[in-house]
């Protein structure tokens, strides 16, 4: 950086760094110059939206997720994340695009695949489509929150049964 100033890949560099020392804002600090020198690096744009999303500083986390994702619509994680943010805020709508585009994106996420069924079934909306998704999810990762969320679909599709067995495996897991 000494030598040339306007070298992004030291900034990235330096910013992972100060990252993985857990000095934040000096890594923020470096990834915001390396945004003042280019503003299309998306993974400055994400790493700035995971800083602010850890702080809870959630709009400015959707923006950096947002504009990331305008210089590389492949950013699977992006989408899972904006996911999140959109379906924390109620904008049901943006959060099952977002959803639909991680998992069109990395379709083998458990995690993604998990949260749109959830977004699903909290709606009643495409039960259906929630049973297979929430099934997958559990597939690839039988973990408690993905059978919560199987015998949550069960239940609004009036499968009691499955749904009580379903959540007492989920229980067997993590009481």
């Amino acid at each position: 950086i000494r030598l040339d100033a306007n070298n992004l890949e030291a900034y990235l560099g330096r910013a992972s760094v100060y990252a993985e020392l857990k000095n934040d804002s000096r890594a923020i600090a470096d990834y915001q110059r390396v945004l003042a020198l280019d503003p299309n690096v998306a993974k400055a744009h994400i790493e700035l939206g995971q800083f602010f999303l850890r702080q809870g500083t959630i709009e400015a986390a959707q923006l950096h997720y947002e504009k990331a994702i305008q210089i590389d619509p492949n950013l699977a994680q992006a989408h899972a994340v904006l996911g999140a943010i959109y379906s924390e805020h109620g904008e049901q709508d943006r959060a099952i695009e977002s959803y639909r585009h991680a998992i069109a994106l990395h379709p083998e996420h458990a995690e993604v695949l998990n949260n749109l069924a959830w977004l699903y079934a909290e709606n009643g909306i495409h039960l259906d489509e929630a049973l297979k998704l929430a099934e997958k999810a559990v597939s690839i990762y039988p973990h408690p929150v993905h059978l919560d969320t199987l015998a949550w679909v069960y239940y609004k599709q009036g499968e009691y049964r499955l749904a009580e067995a379903t959540i007492r495996k989920a229980l067997g897991f993590d009481p």
